[in-house]
């Protein structure tokens, strides 16, 4: 069963944190928009820059898996990769990650280097003068910090119903964070359709090595419900 009530309480949550994330990205005015005529409800979050609504974030919220969940780009694996944010304090570090880079993809040469500086914080670094560079933001490890540590598995499903035939190759596998010993989740599904439109998506889903026992718990909760429904 689907429910919305996960989607307007964190929405009511992230309009109480507007103020103080308005106070760190003063002068910058930060709109929040929520949207459930969608399949998926949605939070976009805008900004007004010299009398230009730039839109930077978007989150989604999906009520059968009671989920938010968000994609970017990593430049190191040269995909775009789908991000869980499990509560409000993911999802602000995330909002305030997504506008920084909006900021680095912005011709800084408009803006005064002192005005820029104001906006670093912990999730963005400041440009260190001595070396003179500045340190890309990355979501997720890159391909090589992580050791896959199990086999590929690949699983191919066939659906038929009143919106046509679609196939599916899902391929899995599991990795370790090399410096944290985190776990690391690959899940790659490519869906083709009738009208032979394919469509891809992968996800890297973390979990703390604490999790690893929960999980497969829960994995095997799911396989007895499914074998007597």
């Amino acid at each position: 069963m689907s429910s919305l009530d996960w989607f307007y309480r964190m929405e009511h949550a992230l309009r109480n944190s507007l103020p103080e994330m308005e106070e760190v990205f003063d002068p910058y005015d930060i709109y929040l928009e929520g949207n459930i005529t969608e399949f998926h409800p949605s939070f976009t979050f805008t900004v007004d820059i010299e009398d230009d609504e730039k839109e930077f974030c978007s989150i989604l919220f999906d009520p059968v898996n009671q989920e938010f969940y968000s994609y970017y780009y990593n430049d190191l694996l040269d995909l775009d990769s789908k991000i869980l944010l499990n509560d409000l304090e993911e999802m602000l570090d995330y909002i305030r990650t997504r506008f920084y880079e909006l900021l680095d993809e912005m011709d800084l040469e408009d803006l005064e280097w002192e005005e820029y500086i104001k906006y670093s914080s912990e999730t963005v670094k400041e440009e260190d003068k001595e070396q003179n560079g500045e340190e890309e933001i990355i979501l997720g490890p890159s391909e090589d910090d992580i050791e896959w540590i199990s086999n590929d598995k690949h699983v191919h499903i066939e659906t038929t119903n009143d919106l046509g035939r679609n196939e599916y190759m899902i391929h899995l596998k599991v990795g370790m964070v090399k410096e944290t010993g985190d776990g690391i989740l690959y899940r790659n599904i490519l869906a083709v359709g009738d009208e032979d439109e394919d469509e891809e998506e992968r996800m890297f889903i973390p979990f703390k090595p604490e999790e690893a026992e929960y999980i497969i718990q829960l994995m095997e909760d799911y396989l007895l419900y499914i074998e007597k429904n």
